[in-house]
């Protein structure tokens, strides 16, 4: 069932990705998603992630919706997550959280892992930019992700920034409108 489920989300976001350039000219269809929806969809995979790599991994949500395309924003945060949990050491904690605050809907993912050097932040949402590039080809990353989370917040009408500290960690909050 659990095999079943990620080959469907797998396939679903490779239709999505080859359907990008289509829908950067048309635009994506929107929809009232409850965001406790979106969370229990990566829920699963990010927690078995998590327990291999002796990392916690907590969802915080209340009641939020929020306008947008389920797939896509659940790639968004699987993305921001997963990042999270390879930064981290055994016993690390990675969280997700969304919030309603005064400038809309805020999403965010926060994590004690490593950190991001302050000269590369500027540079990570460059599509195959990996800022440790030994490391990140043994683990056979590309350096796509935090692109593809980028064109997916301006996709959304969101603001994608990040905070980071070596040796402390990094938030990365997610402002939609």
């Amino acid at each position: 069932e659990f095999i079943m489920k990620e080959s469907t989300r797998l396939l679903d976001l490779s239709y999505t990705l080859l359907d990008m350039a289509k829908i950067r000219e048309n635009g994506i269809m929107m929809q009232s998603i409850s965001v406790c929806e979106i969370f229990a969809g990566i829920r699963k995979p990010l927690e078995k992630k998590g327990e291999e790599s002796g990392v916690r991994v907590e969802f915080f949500c209340g009641e939020e919706e929020i306008q947008g395309n389920e797939i896509l924003l659940q790639s968004l945060l699987y993305n921001l997550a997963h990042n999270g949990i390879c930064a981290c050491q055994e016993g690390g904690r990675v969280a997700i959280t969304a919030e309603c605050i005064p400038d809309g809907i805020c999403l965010m993912v926060e994590d004690n892992g490593c950190g991001i050097p302050a000269k590369e932040i500027n540079k990570i949402t460059e599509p195959f930019y990996r800022v440790d590039k030994a490391r990140s080809r043994v683990e056979g990353r590309t350096g796509l992700g935090l692109s593809l989370c980028k064109q997916i917040a301006d996709l959304h009408g969101a603001e994608i920034t990040f905070w980071s500290e070596e040796n402390k960690g990094t938030r990365v909050t997610v402002l939609f409108p």
